[in-house]
């Protein structure tokens, strides 16, 4: 007898295999090279799922590679990629592509930059840019290229419609061509240590998603759904500063530390919403949103003020 109800106590299983090669070198005493490859496989399984679709296991496989590369730990460059593979696309659409680059520069390191190092103990510049992918296409929906079929009960037939009966018909409606949703980040930032006490960390972050899993607004009747279905249509943009500021101090044989962190940050979505938040010290500060027609300058300057 299968049934299915809502389980007191959660019990799962989970198989998860992964296999790695690592290389490393330094050539020279200047040359320094990394480089990884890696494979992954996972089954996640409900022991006390509370319907069918949720007892069935999940599953996911993927490879993901890193190559590195360092010159007098002076000068760096590092290329990610991860190829992805998700149950919860048709074929064609499962496996994503998301590399990613990174590059940086200990200018510190330099000879011309040491009778500085006295007040700027350590100065790094680094940038990176790169993409990652969300299959979560999310309302606990699974296999999203499967229609799904609901039952329904009333509905009347007959000559003076007085017959009644219980049928089926179409719930979700398929899409064959939903796939990731892909997220492009871009990030350059600054680091260094003065007075081999006060470390200051900056960065600026800009990062763009497409295809966001979303139910359409509407549709016309005519179409003959009962539901809207989900397409990748969403889009958002997020931009800002994200800083660190950390303060050590030896008093004796205590050690003193404080720290404070600061973020601002700009979010617009499709429909042309924008959002400024101020986080100082991880407490909300300014919070101002406009529409993005009616966002002027002066709006923002004076957010900048307060």
């Amino acid at each position: 007898n299968l049934s299915y109800a809502a389980p007191v106590t959660v019990s799962k299983i989970t198989t998860y295999m992964e296999g790695s090669l690592n290389y490393t070198r330094l050539f020279a005493q200047k040359h320094r090279i990394g480089a990884l490859f890696l494979y992954n496989h996972k089954i996640y399984k409900l022991l006390t799922a509370e319907n069918q679709k949720k007892s069935l296991p999940y599953k996911s496989q993927g490879l993901a590679g890193r190559l590195t590369y360092a010159y007098m730990d002076r000068y760096f460059a590092e290329f990610n990629m991860g190829y992805t593979g998700s149950e919860n696309f048709a074929r064609g659409h499962r496996f994503g592509f998301f590399p990613a680059y990174a590059i940086g520069w200990m200018v510190s390191s330099e000879k011309w930059f040491e009778p500085l190092t006295k007040v700027v103990n350590d100065l790094k510049l680094k940038a990176s840019y790169g993409k990652v992918g969300n299959d979560d296409i999310g309302a606990s929906r699974r296999w999203a290229y499967e229609p799904s079929v609901n039952t329904v009960t009333g509905w009347s037939y007959g000559k003076t419609a007085n017959q009644t009966g219980t049928g089926y018909r179409v719930g979700e409606i398929e899409n064959t061509n939903v796939s990731w949703e892909e997220a492009t980040k871009v990030n350059a930032g600054i680091e260094l240590r003065l007075f081999e006490k006060l470390k200051i960390q900056a960065d600026y972050f800009y990062e763009e998603r497409n295809g966001i899993f979303l139910a359409r607004a509407g549709l016309p009747a005519i179409v003959g759904l009962t539901t809207t279905p989900y397409v990748n249509v969403g889009k958002a943009k997020v931009s800002g500063l994200d800083g660190t500021l950390e303060y050590q101090q030896q008093v004796g044989k205590v050690l003193l530390t404080g720290r404070g962190n600061f973020r601002c940050w700009i979010m617009m979505n499709q429909i042309g919403n924008i959002n400024i938040k101020i986080l100082l010290a991880n407490r909300l500060a300014v919070m101002v949103q406009r529409n993005v027609r009616d966002l002027l300058l002066w709006d923002f300057l004076k957010v900048r003020q307060k």
